[in-house]
C-alpha cells in the first residue's frame, strides 16, 4: 500500500533501530538492528521495525479495511470493537491460512484477490483490486531473492522449475511457523505448530514450515495446466529437474548464504574480509551488491563501507553465478544490549 501510494519504493532506504510508537516499541526478532537498509532488505530479513513505520504512516484501520474489501478478515479476541494498531503488522491479530491464501495468490494474481473456490466448476467472483500490478511485480522480485531453504535446491539449479517467491513468519513463542510461497500457477500456504497451542521452541517459519514449502512445490507440475493436474499419475518431477552438478557453477566457500559477520571496522583501510569460492578452473571473479571485489595478490578482499545487508556472486569464467545473502554487524551493535 505505500508502494502504491508513492511514499517509498523496493530501493528506498529506512531506519532500523529501536524505535518507540507512542507506547509501542516493537523489537525484530532476533532482537538486532541493521541501521540503513532498502526496503528489498526489510522485507526479505523479516525486520519488524521498518514494517511498523511503514504501517504508521499508511494507518492501521486503513490497511484492516481494504484486506476486508478484499475478503481477508482480521480477527481479535476480543471482537471486532478493537480498534486497528499497529502492532497489526507484526501479527498482532489472527488471519486464518485460507485468507493468507487469498492475498498471497493476490500477489501472485497482479494485485486482484478473488475469494477461494472450493469446488471446481462454481463461478469465479469479480476480482477486487488489492494494489497496483507494478507494486505485485516488484514485491515477487523480491521475495523470489529470498534465500533457499537449507537442503533445498536453490531455483537456478532446478531444471525449467518455476522461481519460488515465498516469505517465512514465526509468532510470539514459536507457537506458529508459516511459510507462504507462489508461482506463476501455484500458490501454497505451510503452517506448522501444535492445535493445542503449545510453544515449539526453536521452530520458526524458515526452519519448520519453509523445507515443506518447498517440497510441495516440487512435486507439483511445471508446465501442465491446473486442470490436468487431477489425472497426472506421475511421480513427483523434483528430483528430475536437478542438473548435475558440475552444470552449477562457482560453489561460495566464503561467505556461505544467509551468515552474520562481525566487522572490526569499516571503510577502505578496514582488514576486510576473504571472498574464496571453488570452481572447475580454480578462478572466480566477486561482486558485492553489483559491484566489483578488486583482486590482491590472487585474493579478493572485500572492505565493507557500513554495517547492513549484502549480495554477494561469484563468477566463474563460463559466466555462471553463486549468491550469498549475507549481514554485517559493527562490534558496537553487539555491545549495545538493544541489539
Amino acid at each position: 500500500m505505500a508502494i502504491d501510494d508513492g511514499l517509498l519504493s523496493n530501493a528506498s532506504w529506512i531506519k532500523d533501530a529501536p524505535t518507540r510508537f507512542g507506547s509501542y516499541q516493537p523489537e525484530n526478532f532476533n532482537r538486532r538492528y541493521y541501521g540503513d537498509v532498502r526496503i528489498h532488505e526489510a522485507l526479505r530479513h523479516s525486520l519488524n521495525v521498518p514494517a511498523v513505520a511503514i504501517m504508521d504512516k499508511i494507518g492501521g484501520q486503513r490497511f484492516e479495511a481494504s484486506l476486508k474489501n478484499a475478503n481477508m478478515n482480521i480477527v481479535r479476541l476480543g471482537g471486532d470493537s478493537e480498534r486497528a494498531g499497529l502492532a497489526v503488522a507484526l501479527g498482532g491479530a489472527g488471519i486464518t491460512l485460507n485468507d493468507l491464501a487469498v492475498g498471497y495468490a493476490a500477489l501472485a494474481n497482479g494485485g486482484e484477490a478473488r475469494p477461494l473456490r472450493w469446488i471446481e466448476d462454481e463461478p469465479f467472483t469479480k476480482p477486487v483490486r488489492l494494489f497496483q500490478p507494478d507494486t505485485a511485480a516488484d514485491l515477487t522480485d523480491i521475495l523470489r531473492q529470498a534465500p533457499t531453504p537449507a537442503g533445498h535446491v536453490p531455483g537456478w539449479l532446478a531444471e525449467d522449475a518455476a522461481p519460488i517467491a515465498y516469505k517465512t513468519g514465526t509468532s510470539y513463542g514459536f507457537r506458529d511457523a508459516w511459510a507462504a510461497g507462489y508461482t506463476d500457477r501455484w500458490t501454497i500456504i505451510v503452517w506448522t505448530g501444535r492445535p493445542d497451542g503449545a510453544p515449539c521452541e526453536g521452530q520458526t517459519g524458515r526452519i519448520a514450515a519453509a523445507p515443506l514449502l518447498f517440497d510441495l512445490f516440487a512435486a507439483l507440475p511445471v508446465s501442465r495446466t491446473a486442470e490436468t493436474f487431477a489425472a497426472d499419475d506421475e511421480a513427483p518431477l523434483g528430483l528430475q529437474r536437478v542438473k548435475d552438478y558440475t552444470e552449477a557453477g562457482p560453489q561460495i566457500l566464503f561467505p556461505p548464504d544467509d551468515i552474520e559477520l562481525i566487522a572490526n571496522e569499516f571503510g577502505p583501510d578496514s582488514r576486510g574480509f576473504t571472498l574464496s569460492a571453488r570452481t572447475e578452473t580454480g578462478k572466480a571473479d566477486f561482486f558485492v551488491n553489483g559491484e566489483r571485489v578488486p583482486q590482491n595478490g590472487g585474493q579478493s578482499v572485500w572492505r565493507p563501507k557500513t554495517p547492513g545487508f549484502y549480495r554477494v556472486s561469484a563468477v566463474d569464467e563460463q559466466g555462471r553465478e553463486t549468491i550469498s545473502d549475507i549481514s554485517v554487524l559493527s562490534m558496537n551493535q553487539l555491545a549495545d544490549p538493544r541489539f
